[in-house]
């Protein structure tokens, strides 16, 4: 026992060594992950363009409303200050008429020392002044306004380019549901089984063990189980016994393969026999190939499944139980 042991950890070290040399990779679950995170990036990377963009017109229609707002305002004063300038206009005409009428002489001469000439004068000198303040200030608001037209348009731009870009990261969301779904639609998970049989005509005819292994691709996850035949004397069923069937150095090479070391022992519960022994590497990609390395004894017979599949058979020879003494008989 102690050999065979031995030479079962020998052979397994060089499966290690060989397992990169098996299957090439698969593709379907690999490209559509990272078609995934290449939309994902894609996303993330316009979506914060889109929210620059976003921040910058909202901070330049906050500052074109305020402008817009003051500037309301100052041609609403303007207007109100040239009515009121006009007013003065009116006053001055009136003063003038009285001027004309009482303290202009016949040749139109005005005395400059007349005080209601010198308030005329006065009240010319600030009409002209305020007009002419009016008239520059008008001309800035009108500037301004056109000023704010062209900003309109510049951000009415701006928002159009943000529809685009929203349009953009729209279809790339629209894209990733789709390569969700494909990827949910394809076949992630794979069921490898490993099955010891006698066949008829030998004695004790059937299954001695199975042992079964589940691989989930996406989630990079491996489970295990088996279960064990009986030796049956009449009606006296005897379990298995010396049962050890485990999986270790489970390499996921990406998205789409995995190599998996498989190793089984059983005998039957009489316990007048050696063990049932195998170790294979198993090379499993996610569209369903499998490929095995390792070894099994010549008897009894193996089968290895691959879903529903078969992979692997071996048919051992009739009443060839001497076999079971061996380890690594066959060699894969």
């Amino acid at each position: 026992m102690i050999y065979t042991k031995y030479l079962k950890i020998v052979f397994t070290s060089i499966l290690i060594l060989a397992s990169d040399l098996v299957l090439a990779e698969g593709s379907g679950i690999t490209i559509l992950m990272n078609q995934i995170s290449n939309i994902n990036s894609d996303i993330v990377i316009k979506q914060k363009a889109v929210d620059n963009e976003i921040s910058d017109f909202k901070h330049r229609q906050l500052e074109l409303k305020q402008i817009d707002e003051k500037n309301r305002a100052r041609s609403k004063n303007g207007s109100v200050a040239w009515k009121n300038n006009m007013k003065k206009g009116e006053e001055i005409l009136i003063l003038q008429e009285w001027i004309d009428k009482n303290i202009a002489t016949k040749s139109g001469h005005v005395n400059p020392n007349h005080p209601e000439f010198q308030r005329y004068e006065g009240m010319m000198i600030e009409y002209s002044t305020v007009r002419d303040q009016l008239i520059n200030e008008a001309a800035e608001v009108n500037a301004i306004a056109k000023a704010n037209i062209e900003e309109a348009k510049i951000l009415q731009a701006k928002k159009a380019l943000i529809d685009a870009m929203n349009l953009e990261i729209s279809k790339l969301e629209n894209l990733k549901f789709n390569v969700e779904n494909s990827l949910n639609n394809t076949k992630s998970v794979r069921t490898v089984i490993i099955e010891t049989a006698i066949l008829p005509p030998d004695p004790q005819p059937g299954m001695k063990s199975n042992q079964e292994i589940k691989i989930n691709f996406i989630k990079k996850e491996i489970t295990t189980s088996y279960e064990t035949g009986t030796t049956n004397f009449g009606d006296i069923k005897l379990e298995s016994t010396r049962d050890d069937f485990e999986i270790k150095n489970v390499i996921f090479h990406s998205n789409d393969r995995v190599t998996i070391e498989a190793t089984g022992q059983t005998a039957t519960g009489a316990k007048i026999l050696p063990d049932i022994d195998y170790s294979f590497l198993l090379d499993i990609t996610s569209d369903g190939n499998l490929k095995i390395k390792g070894c099994h004894d010549a008897y009894p017979a193996y089968k290895v499944y691959i879903d529903d599949s078969i992979s692997y058979f071996f048919k051992h020879e009739s009443y060839d139980l001497i076999k079971l003494f061996g380890v690594c008989d066959i060699v894969l």
